[in-house]
């Protein structure tokens, strides 16, 4: 559906026999053009533009016109070209929308009518001269075939000692150009691959280290982290909820969720002004903090700070491959998903201006929040005091639980946040991003921890909406 089709009406009379006046634009041939953009879309990435578990927020998110890139759906910079400039909000902004126009109640088209479409790059690869026998290419065909070597190499042993990433055999991934590392991922991707943390050898064997593995995992054109995903996640459902593969096994309650979040002093200063001594302090504090993690094997680690020092990357590799790093150095924002419940990395830079695309992103996410009602955990690389009063009561009206950052000041936070309906702040500034009444089923609370010692914030999850979290201070060495 376009925009116009959203927010237009139906042509039926109401219960008085009364036609309903039109609200927006009326629907044209340019809806059409919508509809092609959406359906290029759906046959390249196999996933609706804006999918959302509500049909309300999926229907925001087509008057708004934001529409994220799947990278690897589409890799092709000419195929996203055609299907962005088709997916325009406004009629007249899309791509051959002036091809026709009406006089006298007739629609005459413009000379060329369409050809504006069919000389698009996007279609100058396909060889006209035979459309009823398109072929597919070579590498098509092998796209499919390197998902299924992925996934068999993974999981044998010897191939992973024998070859690893990088060794030039037949078995190395990484000789694959960006795109087709896209496409075979994409397989992989639909094919559920990247679920249940199964994906870590897999994807793995694209990358020759494992900092940029770990890096690669975090997808920034949709704002999403690799096997922890919406969809992946079973579309949100409890742990309790989900079905088994064997119908005769005996249900269990699930044990809760375990996560971290590493702190260290560097993650907010670096190795400024610090001297050698005290930067190894750091360091080896930090690689105790890896140690107890480890060992102890939480289901995944976050890490958020403005600067992430070069060695820092290189111990985060040696945590076990099991256990995904969550990770931001300040220049990334993502959603993941794990166990039923949501969790949000936010960019403290992107944060201060109301119109960024970050703001208009962690809008989309509260509104979810608000009316899906998963347990919602934000993690911000920064103290949480610097953020804007206006983000502090978005967070806790989009039903956040908790926030947690750093501190800039050494001493350990933890307070409250509360909102009540229809509140503002600052110059009289409304909290929600609608003019819709509330009531005061919408007063929520949001507990908000940091700190910079080196340690860990634990933070356990149960299914049953019940929550608890826990710093355990690390030793590091004395100078």
């Amino acid at each position: 559906m376009a925009p116009e089709a959203v927010t237009g009406f139906s042509g039926m009379p109401d219960q008085a026999g009364v036609s309903k006046q039109k609200s927006g634009a009326p629907s044209t041939a340019a809806t059409d053009l919508w509809a092609l953009g959406a359906m290029a879309y759906i046959l390249h990435t196999g996933s609706t533009p804006f999918w959302s578990p509500s049909p309300y927020l999926t229907f925001l998110r087509i008057k708004r016109g934001l529409l994220p890139r799947n990278t690897w759906g589409i890799p092709d910079s000419d195929a996203w070209d055609f299907i962005s400039k088709l997916m325009q909000v406004k009629q007249e902004d899309r791509l051959g929308a002036d091809c026709f126009q009406v006089k006298s109640n007739k629609v005459i088209a413009k000379d060329g009518g369409y050809d504006i479409l069919r000389s698009h790059e996007y279609f100058s690869k396909i060889d006209r001269r035979d459309e009823t026998n398109i072929l597919p290419s070579l590498q098509d065909l092998c796209i499919r075939a390197c998902a299924e070597m992925a996934k068999a190499d993974a999981s044998d042993l010897d191939v992973c000692d024998n070859h690893p990433p990088g060794d030039g055999s037949k078995h190395d991934l990484v000789r694959l150009t960006t795109k087709q590392k896209s496409l075979v991922c994409h397989v992989l991707d639909k094919s559920k691959a990247f679920s249940r943390g199964d994906e870590t050898r897999i994807f793995q064997r694209f990358f020759s280290s494992d900092v940029e593995y770990i890096k690669a995992k975090v997808r920034t054109a949709t704002k999403d982290f690799v096997g922890l995903t919406q969809m992946n996640d079973d579309e949100y459902k409890p742990l309790t909820a989900r079905g088994s593969e064997d119908p005769y096994a005996t249900k269990i309650e699930p044990e809760p969720t375990k996560i971290v979040m590493l702190t260290n002093p560097m993650l907010l200063s670096g190795e400024k002004n610090l001297t050698p001594e005290q930067e190894k302090q750091y360091l080896k504090g930090w690689k105790n903090c890896i140690a107890v993690i480890n060992k102890k094997r939480p289901k995944a680690v976050i890490v958020c700070g403005q600067v992430m020092p070069p060695k820092f990357w290189k111990f985060l590799a040696r945590i076990r491959d099991s256990i995904p790093v969550l990770w931001n150095d300040g220049s990334v924002h993502y959603s993941f998903w794990l166990n039923s419940f949501q969790g949000l990395i936010l960019q403290s830079s992107e944060l201060k201006d109301e119109n960024s695309s970050q703001m208009l992103w962690l809008r989309e996410q509260m509104e979810q929040s608000r009316m899906a009602k998963p347990q919602l955990f934000c993690f911000v690389d920064c103290d949480p005091r610097d953020l804007s009063p206006i983000v502090q009561k978005r967070l806790a009206r989009g039903r956040s639980l908790c926030l947690m950052g750093l501190s800039k000041t050494g001493e350990p936070i933890d307070f409250k946040i509360k909102y009540t309906e229809n509140e503002t702040v600052d110059d009289d500034t409304s909290v929600k991003s609608t003019d819709s009444e509330e009531d005061e089923d919408d007063r929520a609370t949001m507990r908000v921890y940091g700190t910079t010692m080196n340690g860990l914030r634990w933070l356990t999850i149960d299914e049953k909406e019940e929550w608890y979290s826990e710093f355990e201070a690390i030793e590091m060495p004395t100078l």
